[in-house]
């Protein structure tokens, strides 16, 4: 699929969430070969959307979008997701 470019910045409670990934969902479309495009978040609060390759963008169309932080803390047992 042809792919545009796709930017933005994002901030929660006025700070980036640097290493944030931001899916692109396409609406009404639940084909799971149809590619979702991500980017992940930088230490700005900045991010570039890819498709296929790195900053390419993301394909014309309608999405829903999602923002995933996954917090690793340090325990006994190993690293362990929050």
């Amino acid at each position: 699929l042809e792919v545009f470019p796709v930017k933005g910045k994002i901030t929660y409670q006025g700070k980036a969430p640097e290493g944030a990934v931001v899916v692109l969902h396409p609406v009404g479309d639940s084909d799971p070969n149809i590619p979702r495009p991500s980017a992940k978040v930088g230490s700005d609060g900045t991010f570039v959307v890819k498709t296929y390759d790195p900053g390419d963008g993301a394909p014309a169309g309608k999405y829903k979008v999602t923002v995933q932080l996954r917090k690793f803390e340090q325990k006994e047992e190993g690293l362990v997701a929050g």
